[in-house]
């Protein structure tokens, strides 16, 4: 996609601020701020030294993303590597679009409470497959991340 000068790795971010806007009427933006790793010189055994130099930059939005969706938890239960069971959402994708699931599969269970869980439930439910999704908390538990998502901007995972 493109998009190798949009990363920024080896970063870690220090602060994200509130500005307020300078002029009136336009909105008011985001200050970043943080080390980003650099490799310096080549020492004469083959390895660099790194520095990490501060940075700042502002943004209209910001979206931190900390989620571990590359990292599939493991239950350690039986059947848990039989080859219909999924542990990640992008295998899901695939049978998806291999025609693997649609309305007239058999249900399909989803295990976890975050919001790749959530997205699971959601694709099963586009395709009018019948879905069941269990986690350990209450749906009333206020600690779920479904219950910290504003209703108005995302009202799939609500209902």
């Amino acid at each position: 996609m493109s998009l190798e000068q949009s990363f920024a790795c080896g970063t870690t971010i220090t602060s994200v601020t509130r500005q307020p806007s300078n002029q009136e009427g336009s909105p008011s933006y985001w200050r970043v701020t943080g080390l980003q790793r650099r490799e310096g010189e080549e020492l004469g055994d083959g390895s660099s030294v790194s520095e990490e130099v501060p940075f700042s930059l502002l943004a209209h939005n910001v979206v931190l993303a900390t989620g571990t969706h590359d990292i599939p938890a493991r239950l350690g239960v039986e059947g848990e590597s039989l080859p219909f069971v999924c542990h990640s959402f992008w295998e899901l994708e695939a049978a998806i679009s291999h025609g693997e699931l649609d309305q007239s599969s058999d249900p399909v269970l989803v295990v976890g409470a975050g919001l790749t869980a959530a997205d699971a439930v959601l694709a099963a439910h586009h395709l009018n497959t019948p879905v069941y999704h269990a986690f350990r908390r209450s749906v009333t538990d206020p600690g779920l991340i479904f219950n910290q998502l504003p209703k108005l901007l995302y009202p799939e995972y609500h209902k």
